[in-house]
């Protein structure tokens, strides 16, 4: 069975991203049987250690301590290897968190966001999935049923993965008019 590795970018998370972000994978992966848990883990970077006490007590009482990788102080080339196996980004942000977004569609990975208005210039329905915050418990609901469908079904994760490199190419790439990033950038 395939590996189904999450991504997400603590340094840009408030604590109320942090905890959708642990509370929806937990679910997830509790929510299926051990065979698929030997093949989902989540890779959480967090170069500035900030939240790590928080963090750590949110791991612990959602019993996946284990499943959840987090680097500190992480070295380019563990970014990159990272990079090169992500399924998705789970990334429950409520600012756009400047060009993060544009490099990660570069690597064809998905995004599972916030409504917000900065992501939404970046992230559509061809290269991501966005969830409309409407309070803690149906964020974190919302979120895990998101994982769920994509773990499930590679199909979609195919079509996303095809769209994020076809966004970045339309949008971001080098070489493209400068008014079609300013256009998306604001």
């Amino acid at each position: 069975m395939a590996m189904f590795e999450v991504l997400t970018l603590g340094e840009f998370l408030n604590k109320r991203g942090i905890e959708i972000t642990i509370r929806s994978f937990a679910d997830f992966y509790h929510s299926v049987t051990p065979k698929h848990q030997r093949s989902i883990t989540m890779n959480y970077i967090d170069d500035s250690n900030s939240n790590t006490a928080y963090l750590n007590h949110l791991l612990e009482i959602n019993d996946i301590k284990n499943q959840v990788r987090v680097l500190n102080d992480s070295t380019d080339e563990e970014k990159l290897e990272i990079l090169h196996k992500t399924a998705l980004l789970s990334f429950p942000s409520e600012e756009s968190a400047g060009m993060v977004i544009p490099e990660v569609l570069s690597y064809g990975i998905p995004v599972l966001c916030m409504e917000c208005e900065g992501l939404q210039e970046f992230i559509d329905p061809t290269c991501g999935l966005i969830v409309k915050y409407e309070g803690l418990g149906q964020s974190v609901e919302e979120f895990s049923d998101m994982l769920k469908i994509l773990y499930f079904d590679p199909e979609v994760r195919k079509i996303l993965k095809k769209g994020a490199l076809r966004r970045y190419e339309k949008y971001f790439s080098w070489g493209l008019p400068e008014y079609k990033v300013e256009r998306l950038a604001g």
